[in-house]
């Protein structure tokens, strides 16, 4: 499935080591087509590298505009050439990450940025098309508002 996903960083640290509790098999991630569909299998007790994250998830709809269906905080593991990840549960990794740690950490400055990059990736998928900061029906009307008052 084409998914996208949005995440803030949960702390500066960057990449780091942590184990599965279980076994779990999940599929990838992604927005490119050709990665579609392939899975991971992360084994109890493996030692993966993967970055803290508040995570949402959105898929494309049949109309092209993307819909919200999921969210949470995990490890984001990244595949080999970077088009796609898996989202390893928090609950599921070790060591785990207290509640006190995320809250935190969620006004750092890298989850700003991640703030801002999200709202200007709405705004560029946002299928109103903005002029001049009006839309294209406002300025209809605003035009025939000035030619009425311009026949009186």
């Amino acid at each position: 499935m084409i998914t996208k996903i949005q995440y803030k960083k949960l702390d500066g640290k960057g990449l780091r080591n942590f184990t599965v509790q279980k076994d779990l098999t999940l599929e990838i991630l992604t927005e490119d087509k050709s990665k579609e569909g392939i899975t991971k299998t992360f084994i109890k007790g493996g030692t993966f590298v993967g970055e803290p994250i508040l995570a949402k998830l959105s898929r494309r709809s049949e109309n092209g505009n993307w819909i919200q269906y999921g969210q949470g905080q995990g490890f984001m593991v990244r595949n080999e050439d970077n088009t796609g990840a898996w989202i390893i549960p928090i609950k599921v990794a070790a060591p785990p990450i207290d509640k006190s740690e995320v809250a935190k950490m969620e006004t750092t400055p890298e989850t700003l940025v991640g703030d801002i990059q999200r709202d200007l990736d709405y705004i560029n998928n946002n299928p109103q098309k903005r002029y001049l900061g009006f839309t294209a029906k406002q300025l209809i009307i605003i035009g025939i508002a000035l030619l009425i008052v311009r026949k009186l």
